[in-house]
Parts: structure tokens; sequence; C-alpha cells
């Protein structure tokens, strides 16, 4: 029977060992001109650039056999075809994985909460906005509880920095938020990697209580996935960040 020390040194040593049959496995293919599927999701409305932009390139001409697919998901379809095996990697906020296991993962970049608005909305003629400006404001979320986390953090920042609970409109898909809020008739609290706030008819405040919090942008993918598309891919990220991390 293994001591807890020799549990600790098999563990250790079997990474190093699948480690080192991956590290051949990939290099094999390579030299081969790998051909295969890359399935990436990507969170509805967020901005792709920087290193994912980055790391799909660099597939594409050094893995030209390598074919990539992109789908825009909500944060739930993100995790149920994550699990699933439908998508090999996606790439979304923190807060949608963050009581999923057996994944790894990589920050690949962050942003800051913000309060989005049609320039047409009556809250876009001030210069600030604090949360107790919200309590009568009708907050965009996606229904179903699409991304529990994050909504329960709406509700303890309402809470705390407000003393209200919100008034959430559930929309079908994040299309459909985003029209709501381009429509000038109700807001949400997304953050600044959203691409769309860059359109000219919206305008996005930080509030005034979250200065300085920060939201992750992640690659994320499940533990035990072979797809060698999928490793070439995360370590060309990794390299890039140079930490992974395993949950």
């Amino acid at each position: 029977k293994l001591t807890p020390a020799g549990i600790v040194m098999y563990r250790e040593f079997q990474d190093l060992i699948d480690h080192y049959k991956r590290t051949v496995r990939k290099g094999e293919m390579a030299s081969r001109g790998y051909s295969g599927t890359l399935k990436i999701g990507v969170l509805g409305g967020l901005e792709i650039g920087g290193n994912v932009q980055e790391m799909m390139l660099h597939m594409a001409e050094k893995y030209p056999n390598i074919r990539q697919e992109l789908k825009s998901c909500s944060h739930g379809e993100m995790v149920h075809a994550l699990n699933r095996g439908e998508l090999d990697m996606c790439i979304s906020l923190d807060l949608a994985f963050a009581k999923m296991r057996n994944i790894r993962y990589i920050n690949i970049g962050e942003c800051d909460p913000a309060l989005i608005m049609s320039r047409h909305h009556p809250l876009a003629e001030r210069e600030k906005i604090c949360y107790r400006d919200l309590k009568e404001e009708e907050l965009v979320v996606l229904k179903d509880r699409d991304c529990p986390a994050g909504e329960n953090l709406i509700v303890e920042d309402c809470r705390q920095y407000g003393n209200f609970y919100p008034r959430f409109f559930y929309a079908d898909t994040m299309e459909d938020a985003i029209l709501w809020v381009k429509s000038g008739l109700k807001c949400a609290i997304f953050n600044t990697a959203m691409s769309f706030i860059r359109s000219p008819s919206v305008k996005y405040y930080k509030l005034e209580e979250l200065k300085g919090r920060k939201s992750l942008i992640q690659a994320v993918w499940r533990s035990g996935n072979d797809n060698i598309a999928l490793s070439l891919a995360a370590d060309h990220l990794a390299k890039e960040e140079r930490d992974i991390h395993y949950a």
C-alpha cells in the first residue's frame, strides 16, 4: 500500500508520463501535416481579439489542414456543449465556469463590469451613475438563469450598494438582450469586452461602486479531451500567457 507521500509521487509521475506522451504525439502529428477539427465556442457578443485572434491565425498558418469552427453561445449553452464534448474550447468570462470541475483554463484578458444603454436612454445624459440610480430600471439578463453566478452577483451588488432588489427583464438570447438595450427602453450590466459597446448608438458607464473590480476572460477546455488540435491551440495560448490553471 502506498504511503501518502507515495500517492503524491505516483500522481505527479503519472502527469509527467501523460505530458510526455501528448508531446510525442503532437510532434508526430505536426510532422505529418495533421488534419482535424477544432470547435470553439465564444460567448455571444464578446469581442474576439488579442491572443485568441492571434492563436487562430497561427493555427491556420501552421496547421492548414486543421479546420476551425466558431460558434456563438450563451453561458449555459457553452457549459452544456463543453460537458457533452460538442465544443473543444470556450472563450468566455470566468463566471460561466466558476463551479465546473475537471477543466483547464488560461486567463487571456480582463475587462470591467459596465452598465450599458442606448444614448437615447434617460440615464445617458448623466456624467456618472451609481447603483441607487438603477432602482426603477429594468436590467436585461438571459432567461432560464443562463449564468446564475452572474445574475446572483448583480443581485448582491444592487442590495449592497443600492439597497434594492433589481428588476430583471429576461431576454431569450444575447442578440435579443442587445436589441433591448439598443432600443433605449432597457439597460444591462455587461462588461467592457462586449463588442457592441463600441457602437455609436450606445453608451456605457463603469459603475462608481465597482471601480477596481475586474472580470477575467478565459479560454476553457475539459481535462481529458485528447483532440490534438485542442492541445496545439492551448499550447500556443499558454506560450503567450505562460499560465495554465486546473479546476
